[in-house]
């Protein structure tokens, strides 16, 4: 089994959503690495940042459980498992995260529906979940305002996430988390300033999100 989880939004955010260039990198549930500690498979990232960024964003989360082989950056997803008839979709349908479930059956052995996954874009959760991942999770996106933090429980995921376990093989499962508000925790405050990436391409492309399909956070 798998679970990967997306960054902005769902890990980290700036207070108003996504970590822009010149802001901080706000960690949404500084508390989450503990809960996950129970279950007993790999946890990774699944991103459409560059990776440049995203390995600055998990520098400052600092997430124990987190298994290094299972990093996914824009040009992962893009490239991975590169055929013919996948360069085609590429540049028809754009970066969609379920091209990175073809990666990690040939390379990792791992099939779809062994796969968890947390995004707080709805488009994401529906491809991954018509792509076949056993667990698609939907959460809020993350907000500060006036000292609380608006957000998922992290309880209620790990919830959801044992009760996939609990279920029959090739079992597939949506779900979407309701909103929560918490006081904002001091350490959820990093300190760190998200750095500016727009010279690479694939920053350049996220920029762009709203014109291309399936180009998120």
């Amino acid at each position: 089994m798998l679970l990967l989880f997306d960054l902005d939004g769902v890990l980290v955010t700036d207070g108003k959503g996504d970590t822009r260039a010149g802001r901080e990198i706000v960690r949404i549930h500084p508390d989450l690495d503990a809960l996950l500690q129970p279950f007993d498979f790999p946890v990774g990232v699944l991103s459409h940042r560059s990776r440049r960024e995203v390995l600055q964003i998990l520098d400052v989360l600092q997430l124990g459980s987190l298994d290094p082989a299972f990093i996914f950056s824009a040009n992962d997803i893009a490239f991975s498992s590169p055929t013919p008839r996948r360069i085609v979709s590429l540049v028809r349908h754009g970066v969609r995260k379920s091209r990175i479930l073809a990666h990690l059956s040939s390379r990792f052995g791992i099939e779809s529906h062994k796969v968890a996954f947390v995004d707080d874009r709805e488009e994401n959760v529906a491809d991954m979940a018509m792509a076949g991942v056993g667990l698609a999770v939907h959460v809020p996106a993350a907000r500060l305002e006036n000292g609380r933090v608006l957000t998922y429980a992290p309880e209620e995921l790990v919830k959801a996430i044992g009760a996939w376990i609990d279920m029959s093989p090739r079992t597939k499962r949506r779900v979407a988390l309701g909103r929560h508000e918490f006081p904002v925790n001091p350490q959820m405050f990093s300190g760190v300033r998200m750095e500016d990436r727009n010279g690479e391409l694939f920053a350049r492309i996220r920029r762009l999100r709203r014109r291309l399909p399936y180009i998120g956070s």
